[in-house]
């Protein structure tokens, strides 16, 4: 299973993607030991991987490496995953966005902006959202 050119990802439920290119998704998530574990799955996939504490790391790692998919929790310390999205579609129009949350509250708004999945979140899950984004 790897997303480098031309291999086919096997993903949940039996379904398969062929990759041309190795797709980066860059994690972002305040907490690292919800990060790092899921990452490090995503990363055992095929995926080349980019993680970020917060939304200012995740901002420069934007502007100095090409991202296709941002995975962001929601609720994080200001700014929260919801304004990194928007200032992350504002560099990269084509971003691809899955969104993480454990509050129906904010669920709306990320809902509108991208693929939302709730807490706790599996690798899994993860992985099935990346294939229905492609």
């Amino acid at each position: 299973m790897r997303g480098y050119g031309g291999t086919e990802l096997i993903l949940p439920e039996g379904r398969s993607l062929v990759m041309t290119q190795t797709l980066t998704v860059l994690f972002v998530d305040d907490e690292d030991d919800v990060r790092a574990p899921l990452a490090a799955q995503v990363r055992i996939a095929g995926f080349r991987v980019l993680e970020a504490r917060n939304t200012p790391e995740a901002l420069r790692v934007l502007a100095q490496e090409h991202v296709d998919v941002l995975f962001t929790d929601v609720v994080m310390p200001e700014p929260d995953g919801i304004e990194l999205a928007e200032r992350a579609r504002h560099l990269r129009p084509d971003i691809r966005i899955i969104f993480a949350t454990g509050y129906l509250l904010r669920a709306a708004t990320a809902d509108k902006m991208g693929k939302l999945l709730f807490k706790p979140v599996r690798a899994k899950d993860i992985l099935g959202a990346l294939g229905d984004l492609m």
